[in-house]
C-alpha cells in the first residue's frame, strides 16, 4: 500500500498513479480537501500494524478555508509522519511543505562546497545603486528569499516575480526604502541545469536559455513559440556528491535542483525544491521519472494488509470539535516587561515620551 498526499491538480502525481496501478499496487491519494474524511482511517491503519510507504508530493491551503482547519490538517500529518518515521518510507517529509528559503540554502549549499553567487541583503534604494555603480562590469539580480512572491489583481489575473536584473531603471519605480531585498551577482550562464535528485540517484537536464532574451535570465519565462533547447546531461561525479550531501543537510530525499554552468565550465548552485516539479526532465530526456517513484514507493513498502477501508462520511470537511463553541477573547491589560527608547512595541516603557514617531520605514 502507498499513501499519497498531493494536490488535484498535480499532474505529475496521476501519471505515478497510473504506474502504481500498472505495477499492481494498491494505493490511496488524500488531498488538502479530502483528509478530513480520510485521515483517521490511514492513522488507523498503521496504528494496526500495518507499514505503508509515504510520498509526501505536493500541499496547499485550501480557499475560502479558515486558516486554523489547515493548521489542524498539518499537525495530524505532522503525527503521522513522527510515528512512522522510523518503520515506513517516507519519499519527501512533511517539512518540505514552505521549506524553500533562499538564505538558509545558500547558506548549506556553500557549506557542502557547492559554488554559490554572492549576496547581499539590503533595504534602501542607495545602497543597491552604491552596489551597481561601484561594480560597473557586474551585473546583478533580485529574486524572492522563497519559492514565489505572486499577487492576484482585481481581473484575477496573477502576477508573478520572476528572477529580473536589477539596474537603474528597475530601481526608479521603487521608493527610497524597500523592504528587505535579495540582490545577488548574475552568473553569464552557459546553460542552466535542471536536476532531479531521487533517493540518492541524480537525473539532469541541461537547459539552453541564454540564446533567449526572454528566457535569458529566468527560464520560467517559458517561450511557447520558440521553446529552449533541452538535453540530459551527467554532472561530474564531485557535483552530484555535493548535492547528496546538501540533501542530507536538508533532511530530506527527493526534490529538484536548479544550477548554473557559468562561460568558463564553473557550475553554481541556484536553489533546491523538495516539492519541486521534475515532468520536465522526466519527458525531454527519456528518464521515465513517474515510474522510478512509483516503483521506488512499491519496493520501500513494508508488511500490509491488503485491504485499505475508508470510513463512511456524510457531508463536506466541517470544523474540528473545538471550532464549534468559540467565544470572543477578553483583552487583559500587559504590564510593561522593558524599557526602549524606540517605538517598537506596545508592550515597551519610552525613555522619551515627547520623542516624536518614527515613520521612517
Amino acid at each position: 500500500m502507498v499513501v499519497i498526499f498531493s494536490i488535484e491538480t498535480d499532474t505529475t502525481t496521476h501519471r505515478v498513479m497510473d504506474w502504481l496501478h500498472a505495477l499492481h499496487e494498491p494505493f490511496v491519494v488524500i488531498y488538502p480537501k479530502n483528509i478530513a474524511q480520510k485521515m483517521l482511517s490511514v492513522l488507523r491503519y498503521v496504528e494496526a500494524g500495518n507499514k505503508p510507504s509515504f510520498w509526501f508530493r505536493k500541499w496547499l491551503k485550501v480557499d475560502g478555508r479558515p486558516d486554523y482547519v489547515d493548521s489542524e490538517a498539518q499537525k495530524l500529518i505532522d503525527y503521522l509522519y513522527h510515528i512512522t518515521k522510523d518503520s515506513c518510507f517516507w519519499l519527501n517529509v512533511p517539512t518540505d511543505f514552505g521549506s524553500n528559503n533562499k538564505l538558509i540554502q545558500s547558506s548549506i549549499a556553500s557549506k557542502c562546497g557547492l559554488n554559490v553567487a554572492e549576496n547581499s541583503i539590503l533595504n534602501h534604494k542607495e545602497g543597491i545603486l552604491h552596489l551597481i555603480k561601484s561594480n560597473s562590469t557586474q551585473k546583478y539580480i533580485t529574486k524572492s528569499f522563497g519559492s514565489a512572491v505572486e499577487r492576484n489583481d482585481e481581473n484575477g489575473d496573477v502576477y508573478f516575480a520572476y528572477t529580473q536584473l536589477v539596474d537603474e531603471d528597475m530601481l526608479a519605480k521603487a521608493p527610497m526604502h524597500i523592504f528587505p531585498s535579495l540582490v545577488q551577482r548574475y552568473i553569464d550562464k552557459e546553460f542552466e541545469i535542471r536536476t532531479f535528485f531521487l533517493d540518492g540517484q541524480c537525473f539532469s537536464m541541461a537547459i539552453f536559455s541564454q540564446e533567449n532574451d526572454k528566457t535569458k535570465v529566468d527560464f520560467r519565462h517559458y517561450d511557447v513559440k520558440t521553446p529552449n533547447r533541452n538535453e540530459p546531461i551527467r554532472l561530474p561525479v564531485e557535483i552530484e556528491e555535493r548535492l547528496r550531501r546538501f540533501v542530507s543537510e536538508m533532511g530530506t530525499n527527493c526534490g529538484s535542483f536548479d544550477l548554473i554552468q557559468d562561460k568558463i565550465g564553473q557550475i553554481y548552485f541556484v536553489e533546491f525544491n523538495p516539492l519541486g516539479q521534475f515532468g520536465m526532465v522526466s519527458h525531454p530526456c527519456g528518464y521515465t521519472l513517474e515510474k522510478r517513484v512509483a516503483q521506488l514507493l512499491k519496493e520501500n513498502v513494508g508488511q500490509c494488509e491488503p485491504v485499505f477501508e475508508f470510513e463512511a462520511h456524510d457531508g463536506e470537511c466541517e470544523l474540528p470539535l473545538c471550532a464549534y463553541n468559540m467565544q470572543m477573547m477578553e483583552i487583559m491589560g500587559v504590564d510593561v516587561c522593558y524599557r526602549s527608547p524606540f517605538y517598537e512595541s506596545v508592550h515597551a516603557a519610552i525613555d522619551f515620551p515627547f520623542k516624536p514617531i518614527d515613520t521612517r520605514l
